[in-house]
């Protein structure tokens, strides 16, 4: 038979599945992850991107959605990282971290106003992005629609990160 858990291990992608499927992923840099779900119909869409906005496959869950589902009758949750670590590895600005983050947060709101003008009702969009320096795990089950969101602390995440480049030498 099919799977029964479905894994998207990237951050730029997406997954569909139907009951009983168990769709999964986890974020651990800033990310959106968002599920849509059909109850009648018990189909579920698993998307986790980095950059909506500025993505393809973004695009490409849309429109299979728009194609296969009726947005007026989706359940959509807005999950995923919210912020940058404080100690994050790439810069340690504040002012830098804090535009950064501002940007996020406007961008969580293009969002919902994006699922907005494809007609899904906004009672039926739940956020529940990460503290800051939390990641974020989601497991997500076509058969009930129940998503389930862990928070993880990504400092300690951290404490044990390798860089690809060391793990060569």
């Amino acid at each position: 038979g099919m799977s029964l858990t479905r894994l998207l291990d990237n951050s730029d992608g997406y997954v569909t599945g139907q009951s009983p499927q168990v769709l999964e992923t986890v974020g651990a840099f800033p990310c959106a992850i968002i599920t849509l779900y059909d109850r009648r119909r018990q189909i579920g869409v698993l998307g986790h991107f980095s950059n909506p906005s500025e993505s393809q496959y973004f695009l490409e869950m849309i429109n299979w959605v728009r194609a296969n589902l009726k947005p007026g009758r989706l359940e959509v949750t807005l999950t995923g990282v919210s912020l940058m670590p404080q100690k994050d590895f790439s810069h340690d600005n504040e002012a830098v971290l804090g535009a950064t983050n501002q940007l996020r947060r406007r961008k969580r709101q293009q969002l919902v106003s994006y699922f907005l003008g494809i007609g899904v009702k906004r009672a039926k969009i739940a956020e529940q992005f990460a503290p800051d320096n939390m990641g974020t795990d989601v497991k997500f089950d076509t058969g009930s629609g129940k998503v389930e969101v862990e928070h993880y602390d990504i400092d300690e995440l951290l404490k044990s990160y390798t860089p690809p480049s060391q793990l060569t030498q």
